[in-house]
């Protein structure tokens, strides 16, 4: 499903800051792929196309995991 799951298993790191200023669907992740094609799914079937990657990160700065399975299952 992910081409790129070994790179992430090696623990690539972003520096996102707050990570309001990158969408989590169209802006690139790694290899030059957003997140749309990394999946392979279709834009149409994004529920939120705005959303931000700071929209899935807790307070303490952790990816909020529960809310990122919710939405992603929902499009798969």
């Amino acid at each position: 499903m992910l081409k790129c799951r070994d790179l992430l298993k090696q623990g690539i790191w972003w520096k996102l800051g707050r990570g309001d200023k990158m969408t989590l669907w169209f802006d690139n992740w790694m290899d030059n792929c957003n997140l749309i094609d990394l999946l392979n799914i279709q834009a149409k079937s994004i529920i939120d196309p705005n959303a931000t990657v700071g929209d899935f990160i807790n307070h303490n700065k952790s990816w909020n995991v529960a809310k990122l399975n919710q939405v992603v299952h929902t499009i798969l």
